[in-house]
């Protein structure tokens, strides 16, 4: 791959190198150059691009790290859409996540245009769960280097899940032994296997002896199984060293000796929110959580009166055989995006018809007259308060796409900057849009008939745009020529 200033009459194919701005004009960086951007970037009074020429054996970004990540996935593990040279692996079950660390260090050791980073070995996770990210740092990478790195990436990260297994308990009795100790310890074993899937059986109380535990032990199984000795301290609810064991055997990941062993560090004494540690609070810091994908819902707005196409409500008129705004939730619903919300006002008892078929969260909006930002309000309101973020969607944009979604969803990362994520089209920016958490509280006293598009140019160094090819991110239907145009194109 060649870098360089390219003359404008030289550049289709090329790759952009940085993003450009120039009247009006906005392209991305890693934008494959076309003759549509050439004509545009001439008009604009450019005469050169500083920009990347793909040579034989080149794999580009996106293509080398899907493949990678694919290569490196286990059991398990479900792949975002690669974009921006980045793939994430997430967890489909919940389990613990089995990362062979040597050969993670072997990859990455390969080059350095390859890299794939992953959460702890054996950290607990539930499905979405992000638990790797592989990143190819420049623009491509040569195909010699991304084999290399394949054929040391198989199976390299997956989840081991929780198997339905059940489990006794021998108690020995000391003389003055407590009854409601007993029970302390048949009810925290007992919770702690059902938060993994499993069940706690027979209980036995013997005498403290060797030759009664001996007898205890051939009652309760016939064969070879794992057997755990607790103290007394595992009683607790809380966090114990005892749980670290309990979840390898509740996934069937081998234990043994050296596991225990290895576990002095990071391991045993982890400080964790469950067990919290005296010196914790005598010097608190902030810290970050491990990395978890995101929680992203959805908001779709349905409550207007559509006053500009007249007497129909434009959110029911039939497209390709169903409402418009069904296509708009169809859309959603097979995304990434969850919960979802749709609120409704005008028309309300019509529009949950249309949408009956959907499993979602209706709001009325007893205000919808008052317009948009009214509707806006109500939807934010009625999110979960552990979501990171919501796309807002617009009830009368039926082109847009589930892949849509799912592309902002991958791009949205706060902590870099990608706190507000929204479409383009040929440099003019559209619906639907994702916004973090941060800026619900802000979107929510926005007040007449308009969204919170101000925010975007007050933020503007939290806003990553998405280019699209295809301008149904521009598309609203608010004219009876509108839909009349729509429809005649399908």
């Amino acid at each position: 791959m060649k870098f360089g200033a390219i003359a404008l009459h030289e550049a289709a194919g090329a790759i952009l190198v940085h993003g450009l701005r120039r009247d009006g004009l906005t392209l991305k960086k890693g934008r494959v150059l076309g003759a549509d951007d050439i004509a545009r970037l001439r008009a604009a009074g450019v005469q050169s691009v500083t920009a990347a020429r793909l040579e034989p054996g080149d794999v580009v970004e996106d293509e080398a790290a899907a493949r990678l990540a694919e290569a490196a996935r286990g059991s398990s593990i479900s792949l975002g859409t690669a974009f921006t040279g980045r793939c994430n692996l997430f967890a489909e079950a919940r389990g613990l996540a089995v990362i062979d660390r040597a050969r993670v260090d072997d990859l990455n050791r390969v080059d350095e245009s390859v890299t794939i980073s992953t959460i702890e070995p054996l950290t607990p996770v539930e499905p979405g769960y992000l638990v790797a990210t592989v990143k190819i740092i420049p623009l491509a990478v040569d195909e010699a280097v991304l084999e290399a790195c394949m054929a040391n990436s198989g199976a390299l990260i997956r989840v081991a899940a929780y198997r339905s297994k059940t489990a006794g308990l021998i108690q020995t009795i000391l003389p003055g032994t407590k009854e409601r100790l007993r029970d302390k310890a048949v009810d925290g074993l007992g919770r702690r296997l059902v938060n993994l899937g499993g069940a706690l059986g027979r209980e036995i109380c013997c005498d403290h002896d060797e030759a009664a535990v001996a007898k205890a032990l051939g009652e309760m199984a016939d064969g070879e199984i794992p057997v755990i000795g607790l103290p007394g301290s595992a009683r607790s609810p809380r966090i114990h060293g005892f749980d670290w064991l309990l979840r390898r055997i509740m996934a069937d990941v081998a234990v043994g000796s050296d596991d225990i062993m290895a576990m002095g560090a990071g391991g045993l004494l982890k400080e964790i929110t469950q067990r919290p540690l005296p010196r914790v609070a005598a010097s608190p810091r902030i810290h970050r959580d491990e990395p978890h994908a995101p929680r992203i819902a959805a908001v779709i707005l349905a409550a207007g009166q559509s006053r500009r196409m007249g007497p129909s409500n434009k959110l029911l008129s039939e497209i390709d055989g169903k409402a418009m705004v069904a296509h708009v939730m169809a859309a959603v619903e097979a995304s990434r995006a969850s919960p979802v919300i749709v609120v409704t006002g005008h028309e309300d008892a019509a529009v949950r018809d249309a949408l009956a078929a959907y499993g979602v969260e209706f709001i009325h909006n007893p205000d919808y007259d008052a317009g948009l930002s009214t509707s806006l309000a109500a939807g934010l309101a009625a999110l979960p308060g552990d979501v990171d973020g919501a796309v807002v969607c617009l009830g009368d944009m039926p082109r847009i796409s589930p892949a849509l979604i799912d592309r902002l969803i991958e791009a949205f990362e706060p902590d870099v900057g990608r706190a507000i994520c929204l479409p383009t089209h040929q440099g003019k920016r559209g619906n639907p849009v994702l916004w973090a958490a941060r800026f619900f509280s802000e979107m929510q006293v926005v007040e007449g008939d308009v969204g919170a598009r101000h925010l975007i140019g007050e933020h503007g160094d939290m806003v990553h745009e998405i280019e699209c090819d295809d301008d149904s991110v521009l598309i609203d239907v608010d004219t009876p020529e509108a839909l009349a145009s729509l429809v005649k194109d399908t």
